[in-house]
Protein backbone atom coordinates (compact mmCIF):
# COMPACT_ATOMS: atom_id res chain seq x y z
CA UNK A 1 0.00 0.00 0.00
CA UNK A 2 2.85 2.15 0.72
CA UNK A 3 4.58 1.69 -2.42
CA UNK A 4 1.39 2.37 -4.38
CA UNK A 5 1.07 6.00 -2.60
CA UNK A 6 4.81 6.41 -2.88
CA UNK A 7 4.33 5.88 -6.92
CA UNK A 8 1.10 7.91 -6.87
CA UNK A 9 3.29 10.69 -5.36
CA UNK A 10 5.88 10.54 -7.26
CA UNK A 11 3.71 10.69 -10.19
CA UNK A 12 1.87 13.47 -9.22
CA UNK A 13 5.08 15.26 -8.50
CA UNK A 14 6.95 14.64 -12.02
CA UNK A 15 3.43 16.09 -13.42
CA UNK A 16 3.82 19.28 -11.73
CA UNK A 17 7.27 19.84 -12.39
CA UNK A 18 7.18 18.58 -16.22
CA UNK A 19 4.13 21.22 -16.60
CA UNK A 20 6.33 23.96 -14.90
CA UNK A 21 8.84 23.36 -16.99
CA UNK A 22 6.78 23.51 -20.73
CA UNK A 23 5.23 26.48 -19.20
CA UNK A 24 8.89 28.35 -18.62
CA UNK A 25 10.49 27.03 -21.87
CA UNK A 26 7.21 27.75 -23.71
CA UNK A 27 9.07 29.63 -26.54
CA UNK A 28 10.84 26.38 -27.42
CA UNK A 29 7.77 25.49 -29.07
CA UNK A 30 6.53 28.97 -30.40
CA UNK A 31 6.85 29.10 -34.29
CA UNK A 32 9.95 30.35 -35.85
CA UNK A 33 9.28 33.27 -38.11
CA UNK A 34 11.56 32.96 -40.80
CA UNK A 35 10.61 35.27 -42.97
CA UNK A 36 10.80 35.50 -46.87
CA UNK A 37 12.67 36.14 -49.77
CA UNK A 38 10.88 36.65 -53.01
CA UNK A 39 12.14 37.21 -56.50
CA UNK A 40 15.88 35.74 -56.04
CA UNK A 41 15.60 32.78 -58.03
CA UNK A 42 12.98 32.50 -61.21
CA UNK A 43 11.98 30.30 -64.01
CA UNK A 44 13.99 30.80 -67.15
CA UNK A 45 10.70 30.22 -69.11
CA UNK A 46 9.46 33.14 -67.52
CA UNK A 47 12.48 34.96 -67.40
CA UNK A 48 13.38 38.17 -69.26
CA UNK A 49 16.83 39.87 -68.84
CA UNK A 50 17.53 43.09 -67.77
CA UNK A 51 15.81 45.09 -64.92
CA UNK A 52 15.37 42.59 -61.89
CA UNK A 53 14.08 43.52 -58.11
CA UNK A 54 13.68 40.91 -54.76
CA UNK A 55 12.41 41.78 -51.55
CA UNK A 56 14.02 40.15 -48.90
CA UNK A 57 12.58 40.44 -44.63
CA UNK A 58 13.85 38.36 -41.84
CA UNK A 59 10.59 37.67 -40.36
CA UNK A 60 7.36 38.42 -41.84
CA UNK A 61 5.37 40.08 -38.85
CA UNK A 62 5.70 43.52 -38.45
CA UNK A 63 3.94 46.57 -36.43
CA UNK A 64 2.19 48.36 -39.20
CA UNK A 65 4.04 51.80 -38.92
CA UNK A 66 7.24 50.01 -39.05
CA UNK A 67 7.25 47.53 -42.08
CA UNK A 68 11.00 47.61 -42.71
CA UNK A 69 11.97 45.24 -45.77
CA UNK A 70 14.84 45.16 -48.12
CA UNK A 71 14.68 46.23 -51.32
CA UNK A 72 17.56 44.61 -53.98
CA UNK A 73 17.36 45.82 -57.42
CA UNK A 74 19.77 46.75 -60.66
CA UNK A 75 20.42 45.66 -64.49
CA UNK A 76 22.08 42.72 -66.35
CA UNK A 77 22.98 44.81 -69.24
CA UNK A 78 23.53 48.34 -69.67
CA UNK A 79 20.35 50.25 -70.54
CA UNK A 80 20.16 51.78 -73.84
CA UNK A 81 24.16 50.94 -74.82
CA UNK A 82 24.72 50.14 -78.37
CA UNK A 83 27.19 47.49 -77.41
CA UNK A 84 24.06 45.68 -76.62
CA UNK A 85 21.51 46.97 -78.63
CA UNK A 86 20.21 43.51 -79.94
CA UNK A 87 19.18 42.21 -76.00
CA UNK A 88 18.09 46.43 -75.19
CA UNK A 89 16.41 47.76 -78.72
CA UNK A 90 17.12 51.64 -78.91
CA UNK A 91 14.21 54.02 -78.34
CA UNK A 92 13.45 56.00 -81.53
CA UNK A 93 13.57 59.98 -81.32
CA UNK A 94 10.53 60.00 -80.94
CA UNK A 95 11.30 59.02 -76.65
CA UNK A 96 13.31 61.17 -74.44
CA UNK A 97 15.35 59.55 -71.51
CA UNK A 98 14.19 60.58 -68.44
CA UNK A 99 15.41 58.41 -65.45
CA UNK A 100 15.11 55.17 -63.57
CA UNK A 101 12.36 55.51 -61.17
CA UNK A 102 11.77 52.97 -57.98
CA UNK A 103 8.27 52.98 -56.55
CA UNK A 104 6.31 51.41 -54.05
CA UNK A 105 2.21 51.07 -54.27
CA UNK A 106 -0.90 48.61 -54.11
CA UNK A 107 -2.22 48.98 -57.93
CA UNK A 108 -0.68 47.84 -61.39
CA UNK A 109 1.12 50.47 -62.76
CA UNK A 110 -0.21 51.68 -65.80
CA UNK A 111 1.78 52.05 -69.46
CA UNK A 112 1.37 55.58 -69.60
CA UNK A 113 0.72 58.83 -67.26
CA UNK A 114 0.81 62.41 -67.36
CA UNK A 115 3.19 63.05 -64.20
CA UNK A 116 6.05 59.73 -63.56
CA UNK A 117 6.56 61.45 -59.61
CA UNK A 118 2.59 61.44 -59.38
CA UNK A 119 1.55 58.02 -60.47
CA UNK A 120 -2.16 57.23 -58.64
CA UNK A 121 -1.81 54.22 -55.92
CA UNK A 122 2.25 54.55 -55.77
CA UNK A 123 5.00 55.96 -54.10
CA UNK A 124 8.04 57.62 -55.94
CA UNK A 125 10.82 56.23 -53.36
CA UNK A 126 13.85 57.35 -55.93
CA UNK A 127 14.75 58.55 -58.96
CA UNK A 128 18.32 57.54 -59.99
CA UNK A 129 19.66 58.67 -64.11
CA UNK A 130 20.37 55.91 -66.38
CA UNK A 131 23.98 56.63 -66.35
CA UNK A 132 24.19 55.77 -62.46
CA UNK A 133 21.80 52.93 -62.92
CA UNK A 134 24.66 51.60 -65.36
CA UNK A 135 27.36 51.62 -63.28
CA UNK A 136 28.77 48.29 -61.16
CA UNK A 137 26.92 49.87 -58.05
CA UNK A 138 23.69 48.43 -59.58
CA UNK A 139 24.55 45.47 -60.86
CA UNK A 140 23.34 42.09 -61.07
CA UNK A 141 24.26 38.65 -61.88
CA UNK A 142 22.56 35.68 -62.85
CA UNK A 143 23.79 32.23 -62.13
CA UNK A 144 21.83 29.12 -63.75
CA UNK A 145 20.72 26.70 -61.97
CA UNK A 146 18.95 23.63 -63.78
CA UNK A 147 15.84 25.47 -65.32
CA UNK A 148 15.81 28.19 -63.22
CA UNK A 149 17.96 31.41 -62.62
CA UNK A 150 19.27 32.63 -59.47
CA UNK A 151 20.12 36.84 -58.87
CA UNK A 152 23.20 38.11 -56.79
CA UNK A 153 22.37 42.25 -56.43
CA UNK A 154 24.82 44.88 -56.43
CA UNK A 155 22.43 47.24 -54.34
CA UNK A 156 20.20 46.58 -51.59
CA UNK A 157 18.33 49.33 -49.60
CA UNK A 158 16.01 49.39 -46.21
CA UNK A 159 13.18 51.28 -46.82
CA UNK A 160 10.07 51.44 -45.01
CA UNK A 161 6.49 51.01 -46.72
CA UNK A 162 4.31 53.65 -46.20
CA UNK A 163 1.28 52.71 -43.78
CA UNK A 164 -1.26 54.78 -46.45
CA UNK A 165 -0.19 51.72 -48.62
CA UNK A 166 -2.07 49.22 -46.23
CA UNK A 167 -5.76 50.15 -47.57
CA UNK A 168 -7.71 46.68 -47.09
CA UNK A 169 -7.60 43.92 -44.57
CA UNK A 170 -5.95 41.99 -47.15
CA UNK A 171 -3.99 43.18 -50.12
CA UNK A 172 -0.60 43.46 -51.75
CA UNK A 173 2.06 45.49 -52.30
CA UNK A 174 4.22 45.82 -55.00
CA UNK A 175 7.90 47.01 -55.21
CA UNK A 176 8.58 48.21 -59.02
CA UNK A 177 11.20 49.81 -60.85
CA UNK A 178 11.38 50.56 -64.40
CA UNK A 179 12.49 53.05 -67.19
CA UNK A 180 10.56 56.29 -67.55
CA UNK A 181 10.66 57.77 -70.80
CA UNK A 182 8.89 60.81 -72.25
CA UNK A 183 6.72 60.39 -75.63
CA UNK A 184 7.43 63.44 -77.32
CA UNK A 185 4.20 62.37 -79.33
CA UNK A 186 1.61 61.45 -77.17
CA UNK A 187 3.44 64.00 -74.51
CA UNK A 188 2.62 61.62 -71.77
CA UNK A 189 5.53 59.61 -69.41
CA UNK A 190 5.63 55.63 -70.57
CA UNK A 191 7.56 52.53 -68.98
CA UNK A 192 10.17 51.67 -71.99
CA UNK A 193 10.23 47.90 -72.96
CA UNK A 194 12.17 46.26 -75.58
CA UNK A 195 10.80 42.37 -77.02
CA UNK A 196 14.00 40.48 -75.26
CA UNK A 197 15.14 42.91 -71.97
CA UNK A 198 13.01 43.87 -69.39
CA UNK A 199 13.10 48.17 -68.86
CA UNK A 200 10.12 47.78 -65.75
CA UNK A 201 10.13 44.90 -63.28
CA UNK A 202 8.42 44.09 -60.01
CA UNK A 203 8.06 42.37 -56.88
CA UNK A 204 5.13 42.21 -54.93
CA UNK A 205 3.98 40.84 -51.35
CA UNK A 206 1.21 39.81 -49.99
CA UNK A 207 -0.30 41.19 -46.77
CA UNK A 208 -2.92 40.79 -43.90
CA UNK A 209 -3.92 43.08 -41.07
CA UNK A 210 -4.14 41.15 -37.78
CA UNK A 211 -6.46 41.45 -34.72
CA UNK A 212 -3.68 43.25 -32.54
CA UNK A 213 -2.48 45.69 -34.76
CA UNK A 214 -0.11 44.25 -36.10
CA UNK A 215 0.51 42.93 -40.14
CA UNK A 216 1.73 39.81 -41.60
CA UNK A 217 3.85 39.80 -45.03
CA UNK A 218 3.97 36.41 -47.01
CA UNK A 219 5.01 35.32 -50.21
Amino acid sequence: MKKKISLAIALMLLAVVSATMLTGCWWLFKEEDKGFEIGFVRDQYLLKRGITVAIKSDKSEFSVDDVTLEFFYGTEFPIFSQKDSRFIPLPSERYEQICIGVYLGYADVFSSFEDYRNIENFNLIKEISIEEFNSEAYSVTEKVIGFSSKFTFNHSEKLTVPESLFIEVRGTIKFFVGVVMFDTEEEKYVFFEGNYYKNAQEASVKYELLDDGRIRLYR
